[in-house]
C-alpha cells in the first residue's frame, strides 16, 4: 500500500532547479507546499542573451516563486546571466550543499509520488555513513514484466537515475565536472568493473564520457555517474517507478522521447530491505534495453554513414570512368 502523507511538516531538504517552464515549476511548488517541505530551496538559472523570449519565462518562473514564498518558506538563488544546464545544475548543487549536508534533488519538470518522499527520507538516515553508497535514485529503469526475482522494495544498483534523487554532501564531494583526464583516471580494468562488464555498456559510457570531455555535450548527469563509478560505489534504486518526468517537448533540453516515460506505481510499506550486494540481473537488463539499444543505434547510424561515404565514392568513381 502507498503511504500516506503524514500531518505536520517534511523535515528532509529539498533543492528544485528551473529556468524557464512557469507551469511546470508551479506544478512541483504545489506537491512540496502540500507536503509542507521544511526546508525548500530554489535555483533559477538566467535567460539566455540569444532568446528573446526568455526575459518574460525566467520572470514568469522568478514571480512564481515568489508567490509561493508567501506560503511556505523558501531559500532562493535567481541567477542574472544563464550558465546552461551542465553549469547551472553544477552551481545549484554546490550551493544546495554548502547548506545542508543531505537532501532530495527535484528538476521542475520530475513529478514525484508521496512513496519517493518517504522513500527518500528513510534512504538518506539508512545509508547516511555507508561509503558503499552514492545515492539514493527514484526512477526505475527495469520495465520487464518479469519482476517476479524482484522480492525486496529496492535493490543496489552500479548506474543512477537523476529523475528525482537524493544524496549526501559527502558524495557530492566527489563529483567532478571535469572529465577531460577521465580515461587517465579510470583504469581498462576499472572501467570494465564500473561500467557493467558488458562491450555495451562500456562502449555506451565511454562514448558519454568522451562527449562531455569534448564538450560536445552540454550536461552535468554523465559526471555524476562517473563520480560514482570512480567511488566503486552503488545508488539506492526502488523496485517500483516512484516519479514522472513531464518534460518531454520542445523546451527539453535532452529528454526527447516520451516512450521513456514510466508511470508512477506504488511501494508496499514497510520497506523489505535486499541483502548488502548488486542486482546483477536487473543491472544486466538496463545494460541490454537501455545503454545497448542507444549501443545499437549508433551503430546503425555508422553503417548507414558509411554506406552513404561509400556510395558517393563509388558513383564519384563510375562518373570518371565514363567522362575517360
Amino acid at each position: 500500500m502507498a503511504q500516506e502523507l503524514v500531518p505536520g511538516t517534511f523535515d528532509v531538504p529539498v533543492l528544485v532547479t528551473g529556468f524557464n517552464r512557469p507551469h511546470h515549476l508551479e506544478t512541483l511548488l504545489r506537491i512540496l507546499l502540500r507536503l509542507n517541505v521544511e526546508r525548500l530551496f530554489v535555483s533559477l538559472d538566467g535567460p539566455r542573451p540569444s532568446v528573446p523570449k526568455d526575459e518574460s519565462s525566467v520572470e514568469e518562473c522568478r514571480q512564481v516563486v515568489r508567490k509561493f514564498a508567501e506560503r511556505i518558506e523558501i531559500t532562493s538563488v535567481f541567477r542574472d546571466s544563464n550558465l546552461g544546464c551542465g553549469r547551472a545544475m553544477t552551481a545549484s548543487i554546490n550551493w544546495f550543499f554548502s547548506h545542508v549536508d543531505e537532501g532530495i534533488i527535484l528538476e521542475d519538470d520530475i513529478r514525484p509520488s508521496t512513496d519517493f518522499f518517504y522513500f527518500c527520507r528513510d534512504m538518506l538516515v539508512r545509508f547516511r555513513n555507508d561509503p558503499r553508497v552514492f545515492a539514493v535514485a527514484g526512477h526505475d529503469l527495469f520495465t520487464d514484466t518479469d519482476n517476479s526475482f524482484r522480492t525486496s522494495s529496492y535493490r543496489f544498483s552500479s548506474f543512477t537515475c537523476v529523475w528525482g534523487w537524493a544524496t549526501w554532501s559527502r558524495s557530492w564531494s566527489l563529483y567532478n565536472f571535469d572529465l577531460k583526464n577521465w580515461r587517465e583516471q579510470m583504469s581498462l580494468t576499472q572501467r570494465w568493473r564500473a561500467m557493467g562488464a558488458s562491450p555495451m555498456s562500456v562502449n555506451f559510457w565511454s562514448s558519454a564520457f568522451d562527449r562531455v570531455a569534448c564538450g560536445s555535450i552540454d550536461t552535468w548527469d554523465y559526471q555524476l555517474v562517473y563520480s560514482q563509478m570512480l567511488a566503486n560505489s552503488w545508488t539506492v534504486t526502488p523496485n517500483r517507478n516512484l516519479v514522472e518526468n513531464h518534460g518531454f517537448g520542445p523546451n527539453a533540453t535532452h529528454t526527447t522521447n516520451p516512450a521513456e516515460v514510466k508511470k508512477v506505481e506504488s511501494l508496499e510499506w514497510p520497506l523489505v530491505h535486499p541483502r548488502g550486494v548488486l542486482d546483477g540481473r536487473a543491472d544486466r537488463w538496463v545494460i541490454k534495453h537501455v545503454y545497448g539499444q542507444s549501443f545499437r543505434n549508433r551503430m546503425r547510424f555508422l553503417v548507414r554513414r558509411v554506406a552513404r561515404v561509400t556510395n558517393s565514392h563509388l558513383k564519384r568513381v563510375f562518373r570518371l570512368l565514363a567522362s575517360g
